[in-house]
């Protein structure tokens, strides 16, 4: 633009179209003035340094509508742009603004933050009354920052109006939000949030109970970003125990729809830790043992040892491990442990502030020892050439019999028998290879399970020499014209019986023999017993008034064992006038006097078997005492028991007045021969005894554990005197 003169070098103006024209005493070129724009001011109000208008002076007198002091300024038109709203999600946006003349309005919008580079959009607007609006951009923006300009051409050609530049951002994003994820697991059961966001309305942090953000809402917590980043209250209500997942929303402040963060998961766990402990081997001989278990947190666990069979009183030794991978194994334990029993028990700290949580008590062994093994004595000298052993023993593991010739355990092994033990107790097989006459001596031994020495017992000398059993015979019963019963018995002396039969027939020479029957409840014979056990058998097809020689023989390893020779005459055969008394008296005489000493040998077998089954507190709950007894003929069995105080139990307390009491009586009558129940009833004497006697045993530390009763059985044949038999029994409590 070229400089306007000075006030003093304005020499005439004229109008001319409507136009003022003035001349400039340094040039002759003449300046056209719009009138729609003049503005006339006195001279001397404006500056000399105005370079924005044409300046006129000394207007020539008598000039039309112009006052020779005039001066009428003009410049560009003036042309404003409004400020869009920013950030908007408005991608058409339009424009408006205001301009001082009336030609179109030239809306520009560059990408960037300036007025310049890539030109996106130009937009034309109508300008009335001084304002002007521009139709939306077409197409659309993208997403991001722009800066628009309005220019407006003037009317004369002379000067182009130019806007300030405005810049805006458009953003149809919704907002950017992140959440942090809480500690986890935690015990914080109303954690706060945190994160960022890209925009200030208020961030909402949604919680979800299980591992997806699905279902109810079960917390909320709320927080106002600040800088872009944001941290929330605590979470309401307060959550439970479980696994849970968090999302952050926030809303668009411009319209665009919601943001919402990646989803978190988080545990809220206020329990103690879970702690086990594994029993460590029992019984062990390790002193120093080391534990093993699981655990739910990564803290050190700590097993405390305590003496006895429960986790109380001192700590005798402790262990360490780490936690963590679920599973975890201590050092050993220190100091070390004697032999004995003792408790463990581990305990773990929360890394979480929780309480400890602690494994139950387990309960074990330490055993440095050997095996404590014993060997029962055996019958001794006896005929069993293969005999079989039996003891106690502190282990598991199997016992080894090694038997030694001579009396002193060494030298070769020459036989051995093994057992298994169960309840501390064990029996072994029978002795192989079989033994000669002579004395030997057996240890019995037991390696240890847990490693420490075997043990042995105490060595047992004993003696196979050619003893056989011990033979009785016991005479004859229920002899009828073909039939009889014979009756015996045999102590096998502690050797197995081989053979167990009857000879009869009707010389010395016997000529016939029938196998034994057991008459006590007996499958087999006891491979070493040394009790004498009852045996009979029936015979058949005998003839009538016929006398028969017959005696019981046993094969047993140490010989063969005879009884006495006895006889039985059957009776005669039928005839009328049977009923006379002639030749019948005699052998029912002959028949009973054996019978006599069967039933005395029976009758004493079968009261110490049934008394060792009673016991005082099931009498005198019940009040009575039932056992099957076994009759070899009809008759009638009465059977009592008595008790009388012994010196000892008189110092107890137990009045001891010189008579017997009548403690319980029973009564059975049999038809035939056979099996039947018998029930002794508790008389009120004998209740109000038991009762007191009890009494003072539980009062006394050292009480006896049975109590010594007189058993009696009176047990009366058909047409003959009873036969009574009394034994001692012991009567448990």
């Amino acid at each position: 633009m070229r400089r306007c003169p000075a006030p003093a070098e304005w020499r005439q103006s004229t109008s001319v179209g409507g136009f003022v024209q003035a001349k400039s005493r340094w040039s002759a070129r003449r300046v056209h003035l719009r009138p729609l724009f003049a503005i006339v001011l006195a001279a001397a109000t404006i500056p000399a340094t105005s370079a924005s208008a044409a300046q006129v002076s000394e207007w020539p007198a008598g000039a039309s509508g112009f006052h020779p002091d005039t001066l009428i300024f003009l410049g560009p038109p003036k042309v404003t742009l409004d400020q869009p709203p920013t950030p908007s999600s408005d991608s058409a946006p339009s424009f408006s603004g205001t301009a001082s003349e009336t030609t179109l309005v030239t809306i520009y919008v560059y990408a960037g933050d300036h007025a310049k580079g890539t030109l996106v959009a130009t937009l034309k607007a109508q300008v009335s009354g001084n304002h002007w609006v521009s139709a939306q951009v077409n197409p659309p923006l993208a997403d991001g920052t722009y800066t628009a300009i309005a220019r407006q051409v003037s009317s004369v050609d002379f000067l182009e109006g130019v806007s300030e530049p405005v810049t805006f951002e458009i953003d149809t994003q919704p907002p950017t939000v992140t959440l942090r994820p809480p500690p986890s697991p935690s015990n914080d059961a109303a954690p706060s949030f945190s994160g960022t966001a890209s925009e200030a309305t208020e961030v909402t942090v949604e919680v979800f109970e299980g591992p997806k953000p699905e279902g109810r809402i079960v917390a909320t917590a709320r927080a106002a970003p600040i800088s872009g980043s944001w941290t929330s209250g605590a979470a309401a209500p307060a959550l439970g125990d479980g696994t849970f997942t968090a999302i952050a929303t926030q809303p668009s402040a411009i319209g665009n729809p919601p943001g919402w963060s990646a989803p978190v998961k988080f545990v809220v766990d206020t329990k103690p830790p879970t702690v086990t402990l594994d029993t460590p081997p029992s019984p062990s001989n390790e002193v120093t043992p080391a534990f093993s278990g699981t655990a739910s947190e990564a803290t050190e666990v700590t097993v405390e040892v305590f003496a006895g069979p429960k986790p109380e009183g001192l700590i005798v030794a402790t262990a360490h491990a780490p936690g963590g991978s679920g599973s975890w194994t201590s050092g050993a334990a220190a100091p070390a442990l004697s032999d004995g029993t003792f408790t463990a028990i581990a305990t773990q700290p929360s890394e979480i502030g929780n309480l400890p949580g602690f494994s139950a008590p387990v309960t074990f062994v330490i055993d440095t020892k050997q095996p404590a093994v014993t060997l029962d004595p055996i019958p001794s000298p006896s005929g069993n050439a293969a005999p079989a052993f039996s003891g106690t023993a502190s282990d598991h593991e199997p016992v080894t019999v090694q038997i030694y010739e001579g009396a002193h355990a060494e030298g070769a092994v020459l036989a051995s028998a093994t057992a298994e033990v169960q309840g501390g107790r064990w029996a072994s097989g029978r002795a192989s290879p079989t033994l000669q006459w002579g004395e030997y001596t057996a240890v019995a031994t037991q390696p240890s399970s847990i490693g420490n020495p075997s043990g042995s017992s105490a060595p047992l000398s004993f003696v196979v020499a050619a003893i056989p059993p011990a033979v009785t015979t016991e005479g004859a019963s229920s002899v009828a014209r073909t039939s009889a019963a014979m009756y015996g018995s045999v102590n096998p002396r502690g050797a197995g019986i081989n053979a167990c039969y009857f000879e009869y027939g009707p010389t010395f020479a016997y000529g016939h023999s029938v196998e034994c029957g057991f008459l006590a409840e007996l499958r087999a014979w006891p491979p070493s017993g040394t009790n004498t056990v009852p045996v009979f058998a029936r015979i058949y097809g005998l003839s009538p008034a016929t006398t028969y020689h017959f005696r019981l023989v046993g094969a047993g390893e140490g010989g063969t064992g005879v009884g006495a020779d006895d006889s039985f005459t059957t009776m005669p055969p039928f005839s009328f006038g049977e009923e006379g008394q002639g030749g019948k008296g005699v052998a029912h005489a002959k028949a009973s006097s054996i019978s006599r000493r069967r039933l005395a040998a029976l009758i004493t077998v079968q009261l110490r078997r049934h008394a060792r089954r009673a016991h005082i507190a099931s009498l005198l709950r019940s009040g009575a005492f039932k056992a099957r007894f076994t009759a070899p003929e009809a008759g009638t069995a009465a059977i009592s028991w008595s008790y009388q105080a012994t010196a000892r139990e008189a110092k107890q307390g137990v009045k001891n007045t010189g008579a017997s009491t009548l403690v319980a009586v029973g009564k059975r009558r049999f038809s035939r021969a056979g099996r039947a129940m018998l029930e002794l009833h508790l008389t009120r004497a004998g209740a109000r005894l038991l009762t007191s006697l009890r009494g003072a045993s539980a009062s006394q530390p050292t009480g006896a554990s049975s109590l010594r009763l007189r058993a009696t059985c009176a047990f009366t044949p058909p047409a003959a005197r009873p036969v009574r038999r009394s034994v001692a029994l012991a009567l448990r409590w």
